[in-house]
């Protein structure tokens, strides 16, 4: 009887060990992590303070690109009716009559520019291509 409780004993020291170096694994794992944790907590408030200055610094180019294009769509509409001259084209009023002359012309005209246009643009494809069969 002695020799099973002396195994008995030697099973539960066993198991007792492995359990308690199971524990102090789980618990530096646990604690390896909750140091990641903690240092990812610390680097977050420096991370959305940096998208907070990209999206200020795209907002601020934004700023800039439309004050330059409106700039620039100013000066065209002052200088486009002499270059118009300077060209020999018709001004806005002959323009005006001939539309309301000959709508279809202008419209078939739209349309050429359009399929023109349309064609220069590159093809998009939102689904994949069927595969052929051999």
């Amino acid at each position: 009887m002695k020799a099973q409780t002396t195994s008995a004993d030697t099973i539960k020291a066993k198991t007792t060990s492995s359990v308690k170096a199971s524990a102090r694994k789980a618990k530096s794992k646990l604690a390896r992590r909750s140091s990641s944790l903690k240092k990812a907590a610390k680097e977050l408030p420096g991370s959305f303070s940096g998208y907070s200055q990209q999206a200020q610094d795209f907002f601020e180019r934004g700023k800039s690109a439309l004050h330059t294009a409106s700039n620039w769509a100013g000066t065209t509409a002052k200088n486009l009716p002499k270059t118009a001259r300077k060209l020999n084209l018709p001004d806005q009023k002959a323009a005006m009559d001939f539309a309301e002359q000959r709508p279809l012309v202008v419209g078939a005209v739209g349309l050429g520019l359009g399929l023109i246009v349309g064609a220069l643009l590159p093809r998009m494809h939102s689904a994949p291509a069927p595969k052929r069969r051999k």
